[in-house]
């Protein structure tokens, strides 16, 4: 009675555990690092710009982090089938685009085009 006892406790523990497994990762998710701007069709590098560089970094659930100028923002994100990209920072929505490990966004309409690339994008494309 007792082994029967135990061993209904030990399968719905396993089933309770089972229940619990997170969800899988987002295939967007992971931290870009911006590599250039560009404004009115002028491309420049990151560093002209912002000298300790923009990171983005999109966790799964929507929910984020940007850096810039030593200063991390909350943000919330979502990627649609599409390809397009909407980052809600401080209440202020931006668009933009997703596709294999790049990210090209208007910040907070800011009017420059901020280009990141995911840490893993240039192994893939072979650089």
């Amino acid at each position: 009675m007792k082994k029967s006892v135990a061993l209904l406790l030990c399968l719905c523990l396993l089933l309770t555990a089972a229940a619990c497994g997170s969800a899988p990762d987002d295939p967007n998710a992971g931290v870009y690092e911006c590599v250039s701007v560009e404004m009115s069709g002028i491309s420049l590098d990151i560093n002209e710009v912002y000298p300790d560089g923009v990171t983005l970094e999109l966790k799964s659930g929507g929910k984020g982090t940007i850096t810039m100028e030593n200063q991390d923002f909350g943000l919330k994100w979502e990627a649609a089938e599409d390809k397009t990209l909407t980052l809600e920072i401080d209440g202020e929505t931006s668009q933009g685009t997703i596709d294999n490990g790049v990210i090209v966004v208007d910040l907070m309409g800011m009017g420059m085009n901020f280009t990141f690339e995911r840490g893993d994008a240039a192994a893939e494309s072979g650089e």
